[in-house]
């Protein structure tokens, strides 16, 4: 059987299934709310925060698509990146790929990304003692000249 033009220009990502990106994207985090939740002595508190705040967030980009469809009052993106900074990203992940929401426009994914990559940077440094960062403050001195 042929395939049909549409079939071969879509990419793995629009086509169902997992997306497995997310796959690379959750360890560091989730490793940090681990080791965060053992120091306080209740080891999935804050890895059950991660996934309210995902299905919160997933939940908002369906309404919000429902909303598009219809011509309707729609929620912000700074609602939506508000909540993919507290947590709510691996949900926004799942939504652009299920539902198909905000997975087109370059400025939304563009801050969706950064939210990603400072939530992995902060869990990676954060389980090394903060090591990163406290290599980087001489740099910045060096770099600005100030003490």
């Amino acid at each position: 059987m042929k395939a049909t033009n549409r079939e071969k220009s879509e990419t793995p990502s629009k086509r169902g299934g997992f997306p497995v990106r997310l796959l690379w994207m959750l360890p560091a985090p989730v490793a940090a709310l681990i080791v965060l939740g053992t120091h306080m002595g209740q080891w999935w508190l804050p890895l059950s925060a991660l996934v309210v705040m995902s299905v919160v967030t997933y939940v908002l980009f369906t309404i919000d698509k429902r909303r598009a469809q219809s011509d309707a009052w729609r929620i912000p993106e700074s609602t939506l990146h508000l909540c993919e900074l507290f947590g709510g990203w691996p949900g926004a992940v799942l939504a652009q790929h299920y539902v198909r929401h905000k997975s087109s426009k370059l400025s939304y994914r563009f801050v969706l990304w950064v939210i990603i990559i400072a939530h992995n940077y902060v869990a990676i440094d954060w389980l090394l003692g903060w090591k990163i960062a406290r290599s980087l403050g001489p740099l910045w001195t060096k770099l600005t000249g100030s003490a």
